[in-house]
């Protein structure tokens, strides 16, 4: 049971609510393309992988044109299965800025797991690093291993421009799918909107004093 004392705690910590952003979070990154390019997006270790802002946007648009040739649109549920690297935030802006909603797969998972997550998706395309590929190569059509190559034009990827898609995603969108097992061990799909995703990041960001020259680590 909860106390007078902790009610009270917790509704004043919820006393004041959160402003609603209506926006689609690869619209934000669009956004501070334009009036930002040079702004660094992604640090890496590796130099190559560096981007400002400019050169995060073109690369993930080069991706989502690749994604919406393979049939992926609003409400298509798209699996990733990266390791930890400078392609990762690229994979996932890509996949919203085609219309679809990320699923993210731990390679660390048991395989039984990881298929279970993508049969529950009815996905079609899954991006891979190219090292987890072969896993997936039975499950669905399209198994796209992301690597650096592919942001080079060639006739397998053609440079295809950087101009805006032209796909009808809304802030009510999904943008996230979060499967946890729960207390019952059975696989549960969560839904994130691009809106309430937009809503958190926005309030959070002041109390956490996320600012222009903060970095954040990709731990997760």
């Amino acid at each position: 049971m909860v106390g007078k004392e902790q009610m009270q705690q917790f509704q004043s910590w919820n006393a004041k609510i959160p402003e609603s952003i209506h926006k689609c979070i690869h619209h934000t990154i669009e956004q501070q393309a334009l009036t930002n390019p040079e702004a660094p997006a992604v640090y890496s270790t590796e130099p190559s992988m560096s981007l400002n802002y400019r050169q995060f946007n073109e690369m993930a648009d080069t991706l989502a044109k690749t994604l919406t040739n393979l049939g992926v649109g609003p409400e298509s549920l798209v699996p990733f299965c990266m390791d930890k690297s400078p392609l990762t935030p690229i994979v996932m802006i890509a996949i919203l800025k085609a219309g679809g909603a990320c699923v993210a797969l731990d390679p660390s998972h048991p395989i039984q797991r990881l298929q279970s997550i993508i049969r529950d998706s009815e996905a079609t395309v899954i991006l891979t690093a190219p090292s987890h590929a072969s896993k997936f190569i039975d499950l669905v059509s399209h198994v796209l291993p992301v690597n650096e190559d592919m942001f080079i034009p060639s006739a397998e990827f053609p440079d295809q421009g950087v101009s805006p898609l032209a796909q009808a995603v809304h802030h009510g969108n999904p943008a996230f799918v979060i499967f946890t097992s729960g207390s019952t061990g059975t696989l549960k799909g969560i839904v994130v909107e691009h809106g309430a995703f937009c809503s958190s990041a926005r309030s959070h960001a002041t109390p956490l004093r996320i600012q222009r020259g903060s970095r954040v680590l990709q731990f997760a």
